[in-house]
């Protein structure tokens, strides 16, 4: 079930493999992360419930921003990772949200030549 709008959804079962595009995914991180929606709220379900990882910079425009990805992640493997790039307020609270999925596999392996 990946609709959050669903009352079948279960939050504690949201895994960013669910989704085939960066579109639903966005979708989906939208309707359960409105803006406004506190830091805290969003580790709880992507930390502790997904359990995402996450690393923190702060962008040249000053914003917080967070981004959430899958711990292990295998660059041979057939699927893309997919991360999640939060902007955050000075009250860390959501400001926006983007999705992004990066192949997972590398051209070198089909060449079969390394690439510098």
């Amino acid at each position: 079930m990946t609709d959050p709008n669903d009352p079948r959804f279960d939050v504690t079962k949201f895994s960013f493999e669910d989704y085939k595009t960066e579109d639903e995914l966005l979708k989906t991180l939208n309707a359960l992360f409105p803006e406004g929606t506190t830091k805290q709220k969003v580790d709880d379900v992507l930390l502790k419930s997904a359990r995402l990882d996450m690393f923190q910079n702060v962008g040249p425009d000053g914003g917080i921003y967070i981004v959430y990805k899958k711990s292990k992640h295998d660059p041979s493997s057939n699927h893309p990772l997919k991360t999640a790039r939060f902007l955050y307020n000075e009250s860390h609270e959501v400001m926006d949200i983007e999705t992004s999925f990066m192949d997972g596999i590398s051209i070198k392996y089909f060449i079969g030549e390394r690439i510098q």
